[in-house]
């Protein structure tokens, strides 16, 4: 099964990652995490390359430390993570060479030394703790506020073990729609039919819920129902087989800083609706999705998008 375990705009925006792809494309990017234990005067030597160049550890990184976010490090530490990273070797291949040019990105290096216990090394979203929504498809209907799918989110036992981010995942058995007259596997995007013209009108059909796009929104709310957060997001690709994608959603800091903010707010309320409007042969839950299409010489009546049918479900 595909899944995408992180929504583009966190990728975007937190690791510097950014590709154009076509609207039918799937993202996907993987992770994995190492942990490589190093004893018996690590903190005396060091790593090979630092200690062959007369760069000894410097003591801010004797930590525990967090993981090089190249903002917050000095010249000094920067320096040594670099020339440690030459001595770290991932399936045969340095993740950085002697010219200091990075050959495996998006890694981080952390250090750790001392006889003491230490504080637990971070991973990729390492500290998870699984709510549950209605397991129900969420529905459009042409009424998506009677038709959403909802799910709670309980405070921690204080501030720091409160959750700062929501993640949703959605999955779906196919994202295709088959082709009226070959069957083949298209994107959602509307190119057949009546509802085709508009689709071809807009910029960008991806963000629009009319284009044929699958159109997620994701609410949060506090327990009195106030909004708090939201997420928007069109999906238009191709999977012949089951896809699942997460979506993470922050809750701004202000409801989760303080014990009374936590009070006052928690349990908080997850919402996921449906925007675009389904196919279906019945007018009064979705748009009609048969249209006279031309075959040849001949004009012929086609079942083009109905849900569950020719569409994903």
């Amino acid at each position: 099964m595909a899944r995408e375990i992180n929504s583009y705009s966190r990728l975007v925006d937190q690791m510097g990652l950014s590709e154009e792809l076509p609207d039918n494309f799937i993202r996907a990017v993987q992770y994995f995490t190492f942990l490589d234990l190093v004893c018996d005067g690590a903190e005396i030597e060091g790593f090979a390359t630092p200690s062959a160049n007369g760069k000894a550890i410097p003591t801010s990184l004797l930590g525990p430390s967090p993981s090089n976010n190249i903002e917050t490090l000095t010249p000094d530490e920067r320096e040594y993570l670099q020339l440690a990273q030459q001595d770290i070797f991932l399936n045969g291949r340095a993740i950085r060479n002697l010219d200091n040019d990075e050959t495996i990105i998006n890694t981080s290096l952390a250090l750790r030394v001392g006889a003491d216990n230490q504080q637990i090394m971070t991973g990729i979203d390492t500290l998870r703790r699984s709510e549950t929504l209605t397991p129900a498809i969420v529905k459009n209907n042409r009424n998506m506020e009677a038709n959403k799918i909802t799910g709670t989110v309980q405070a921690g036992q204080n501030v720091n073990d409160t959750p700062t981010h929501i993640i949703v995942t959605l999955s779906w058995a196919s994202l295709r729609q088959l082709h009226p007259f070959d069957g083949s596997s298209q994107g959602l995007i509307i190119t057949e039919g009546e509802f085709a013209p508009l689709a071809r009108s807009l910029p960008d059909p991806v963000v629009s819920p009319d284009a044929g796009a699958v159109h997620i929104f994701i609410r949060v709310s506090n327990k009195d129902g106030v909004e708090i957060a939201r997420f928007e997001q069109g999906l238009a690709a191709i999977s012949v087989g089951t896809y699942a994608r997460d979506y993470q959603i922050q809750i701004p800091a202000a409801y989760r800083n303080s014990d009374q903010a936590i009070a006052d707010n928690f349990p908080l309320e997850v919402a996921v609706l449906r925007k675009d409007l389904e196919f279906r042969s019945n007018n009064s839950l979705g748009r009609n999705p048969f249209a006279d299409l031309k075959q040849g010489r001949e004009t012929v009546r086609k079942n083009v998008y109905e849900e569950g049918s020719r569409r994903f479900t």
